[in-house]
Formats: structure tokens, C-alpha cells, sequence
């Protein structure tokens, strides 16, 4: 019986070191796997990090080229308006030209008489 014992307890051991070695190869496995989650994890935030500020990078550009666009049609109205206005004066100055010269005319040779 000794026997059978030592053999039953032998074969015993053996299960608890066979499963213990089980264990430790899971968990190895385990640990593993998860080192590898991480880094994939960490891989996808750099990239969406990345194509975040390319995005950003993007949007500061085009809001640059839209708000020169925009201040560039804004200058070209105000001195296409200037320029009317300036017109404008010019051809009412023209117009009444004559009847300034004809009063100024008119009053000196008034004061000459």
C-alpha cells in the first residue's frame, strides 16, 4: 500500500507541476497578448494622432486661403467703389465747370464796370 501510495502521490505532483506549467505558459501567453494589444492600440492612436493633425493642418490652410480670398475681394470692392466715387466727382466737377467759369466771368467783369 505504501507503494501504491507513493506512486498515487508521485503521479499526483506530477499533475500539479504538469498544470502548474500549464498556468505559467498561459499566462506568459496572456501577458503576450496583451503587450501586443497594446502596442497595436498605441500604433492606431499615433496614425489617428497623426491624420488628426493633418486634418487640422488642412482646415488652418484653407481657412488662410479663404479669408485672403475673401479680404482680396473685399480690398478690390472698396477701391472699385472709390474709383466710381472719384468718377463720379470728376464728371459732376466737369459738368459744372462752365457755369463756374461763366459766374466768375460774369462777376469780375461786373466789378469792372
Amino acid at each position: 500500500m505504501t507503494a501504491e501510495h507513493g506512486s498515487a502521490s508521485d503521479n499526483l505532483l506530477e499533475q500539479i507541476a504538469t498544470t502548474e506549467q500549464e498556468l505559467e505558459q498561459n499566462v506568459a501567453q496572456a501577458r503576450d497578448d496583451a503587450r501586443r494589444v497594446v502596442d497595436e492600440a498605441r500604433a492606431r492612436a499615433d496614425a489617428l494622432r497623426q491624420a488628426a493633425q493633418r486634418d487640422a493642418d488642412d482646415l488652418a490652410n484653407r481657412t488662410r486661403r479663404d479669408i485672403a480670398r475673401d479680404t482680396d475681394a473685399m480690398t478690390a470692392q472698396r477701391l472699385a467703389d472709390a474709383e466710381a466715387e472719384a468718377h463720379r466727382v470728376r464728371t459732376q466737377a466737369a459738368e459744372r465747370m462752365a457755369t463756374a467759369v461763366q459766374m466768375v466771368v460774369t462777376r469780375v467783369l461786373a466789378g469792372l464796370k
